[in-house]
């Protein structure tokens, strides 16, 4: 069983933390089940209790530190088609229809297919050479939505109960849909009745895929994918359809074994997915567990790097799963293909490889011929004097230090190179450190990643487009430009997804902060922001004509970036800062005065006015990350009439008690925390 990818709507995070994964949780007793079994005692299906972040909390009264509910034979509780309360044994031999037709104890779902004829149309069928694949996902709570949510053959109601809307089985439909009944906002974990009929529903689905006739006459080998990039369905019952359903096949050695995602990357993945389409809904965590989030020493990026590929960079290391937050650069992990990734980025020898024979003028192919790769590093190590050359002149450039260039061992480089195929010996941190240091790392890295951009057809000075960093990170996974054939590899679907999570929070420059809050609106907008820096925004506007060519052009640019992340209307908005702020007051923003800088958040549209506010008595702009001590924000700057990302420090404007005095406030957008920043 593997998880594929899905369009994510752009949310952000900001500067708490309780891992919402079940398994996570101690003290967590999950029944044992098996795949075809669909049978528990009954649960007193109370009504739940919603807690703070949406979740749902059983009021029955379970175990301390357990989301299951308390058992009870009480058949008085039960309801047609709820999970609880069936000794129903359900296998792969027992067609959906057949369990449409029970009724009474013995029903299973409540049919509600002559209600659902929409769906019967959307439903596309099964081609040959495809893998069928189970979406879980939770209901969609944002109007529309873009792009829209799919629609369900199955909905779990808060009790558990199972709705069909459609038969997937009829025509062997290509996407089976089980949606998840939750609140506007809620974010949080389905409730106990829920996990239980997940538990139960998805193996019996996956099972059926495997047996079922339709399916197999179309997919004889009863592969199926599991979309859950919300992380809906439990861990260890995924595990379960994991050992009974067979995967789709690695075609060649060129393809490794997926990567396992860290935990603090999933789980910030899967929060962001949780957040999209959840109408509203916010989620706070800690960012800083075990260095996996953590930034380039809360430093601002290389003048030489842009803003996107800085942003890829800190995503493949957030991949990377660096241990010591103190030393990322030594980090040593041993890949699914039992070979090496060393540093920060995790970089292998068919990054580092390449990329030396690329310096030298020594062409291996692409992908990288191992055959040439195994000859060149012995042509290097049998002439030490072409890679002492090539540190020589990399010192000269200014990419590494003259000490590291003068002490250069090229041999023992060459060894190192050697052992990153993880058949010649163990490789140590302090290797890493010996033959790897930081400004070495960072310059391989920006070149293989325009290397591997290139390759893709991506134009890195520009924002990427929704799925191009999951493309980039996967490149440099497999040391090579991926083909097509990759790219749909539903086992690298989910690597995929949560490197596109991943680039949205580094882009913001969340990376780094103690906290980190996501949020469906302010987290579009800060993406958009942050996609603009450099541009003259206000000059896409209506009032291009009418802003001085720029010098008045802080709130064209800001309803700019407004527009584009759907907060506005296209052509709504104005080039007025008291205007614009009236605006955004109707739409529900909260105006709050600022007085110290503590009070900024994320995403906050910030502005200060005197004297009415215009002629240059206003400016007006949004706050981006805040990391190290100091607040960022974006804005249009006056004097080079382009679109900015700096500190409020060196803006100027929007430091508290300056500028505008007590007339400095920021409009928070609807539903958002308005607590302090830690």
């Amino acid at each position: 069983m593997v998880r594929s990818s899905h369009p994510t709507d752009h949310v952000v995070i900001t500067p708490l933390g309780t891992k919402s994964k079940v398994s996570d949780r101690p003290g967590l007793d999950i029944p044992p089940f098996n795949i075809g079994l669909f049978a528990r005692d009954a649960v007193d299906a109370k009504p739940a209790q919603q807690t703070g972040d949406g979740a749902q909390q059983s009021t029955n009264g379970g175990r301390p530190g357990s989301d299951v509910s308390p058992r009870t034979s009480d058949a008085a509780q039960q309801t047609p088609g709820q999970a609880a309360g069936r000794e129903a044994k359900i296998n792969g031999a027992t067609s959906i229809d057949e369990l449409a037709r029970r009724t009474g104890n013995d029903a299973i779902f409540v049919d509600k297919r002559s209600e659902a004829n929409d769906r019967v149309q959307a439903a596309e069928a099964l081609k040959p050479g495809e893998t069928p694949k189970i979406s879980v996902v939770y209901e969609n709570r944002t109007p529309d939505a873009d792009p829209p949510p799919p629609k369900p053959d199955f909905i779990i109601k808060k009790d558990g109960t199972i709705e069909m809307l459609h038969n997937p089985e009829q025509n062997a439909d290509k996407n089976i849909v089980v949606q998840v009944e939750r609140d506007p906002g809620q974010t949080g974990d389905p409730t106990p009745e829920q996990k239980e009929s997940l538990a139960g529903l998805v193996p019996y689905l996956a099972d059926r895929v495997a047996n079922s006739p339709a399916y197999k006459a179309v997919s004889p080998d009863g592969s199926v994918a599991i979309e859950d990039n919300q992380n809906l369905v439990d861990d260890k019952v995924e595990a379960g359809i994991d050992n009974n359903i067979s995967k789709p096949p690695i075609p060649d050695v060129n393809q490794p074994p997926a990567p396992d995602v860290p935990q603090a990357a999933g789980d910030a993945s899967t929060r962001m997915n949780r957040v999209g389409g959840s109408g509203g809904g916010r989620d706070s965590f800690s960012s800083n567990g075990d260095g996996a989030m953590s930034s380039r020493d809360g430093q601002a990026p290389p003048r030489d790097i842009t803003p996107p590929v800085q942003a890829v960079e800190d995503t493949i290391s957030a991949l990377a799963g660096v241990k010591d937050k103190a030393h990322p650069y030594d980090n040593v992990a041993t890949r699914s293909d039992g070979s090496y990734g060393v540093g920060r980025y995790s970089m292998n020898m068919f990054n580092i490889g390449p990329w030396l024979a690329d310096l030298l003028g020594v062409d291996l192919g692409d992908p990288p011929d191992p055959a040439k790769l195994a000859a060149f590093l012995a042509d290097l190590k049998a002439h030490p004097e072409k890679l002492k050359g090539a540190m020589n002149k990399l010192a000269q450039e200014g990419k590494v230090s003259k000490d590291f260039a003068s002490k250069f061992d090229a041999g023992k480089f060459a060894d190192f190179l050697g052992k990153l195929d993880g058949q010649h010996g163990p490789i140590s941190a302090q290797d890493v450190h010996n033959n790897l240091p930081k400004d070495l790392q960072e310059t391989i890295a920006k070149d293989r990643i325009e290397h591997y951009a290139k390759g893709l057809g991506i134009d890195t000075s520009k924002d990427l487009g929704e799925k191009d960093a999951g493309k980039l990170a996967l490149a440099m996974f497999l040391g090579r430009t991926p083909t097509q054939a990759d790219l749909s590899n539903p086992s690298y679907e989910k690597y995929q997804d949560a490197a596109n999570n991943l680039y949205k929070l580094a882009l913001a420059g969340q990376f780094g902060s103690d906290r980190i809050d996501i949020s469906e609106a302010n987290g579009r907008v800060v993406a958009a922001a942050a996609s603009n820096v450099g541009e003259q925004l206000w000059a896409q506007t209506p009032w291009a004509n009418s802003v001085e060519g720029g010098n008045l052009g802080c709130a064209a640019s800001v309803s700019r970036v407004l527009q584009e992340s759907g907060v506005l209307r296209s052509g709504e908005g104005s080039a007025g800062v008291v205007d614009l702020a009236g605006i955004l007051q109707r739409k529900g923003y909260q105006k709050i005065q600022i007085t110290s800088m503590s009070q900024y958040r994320t995403g906050d549209i910030v502005y200060g006015a005197t004297g009415g506010g215009g002629g240059g008595n206003a400016h007006i702009g949004i706050i981006g990350e805040i990391r190290g001590g100091q607040v960022w924000q974006y804005d249009n700057s006056s004097s080079k009439t382009t679109w900015q990302h700096r500190t409020v420090q060196a803006g100027g404007s929007f430091i508290p008690g300056g500028r505008f005095g007590s007339n400095l406030y920021v409009l928070r957008a609807p539903g958002s925390d308005n607590a302090q920043n830690n």
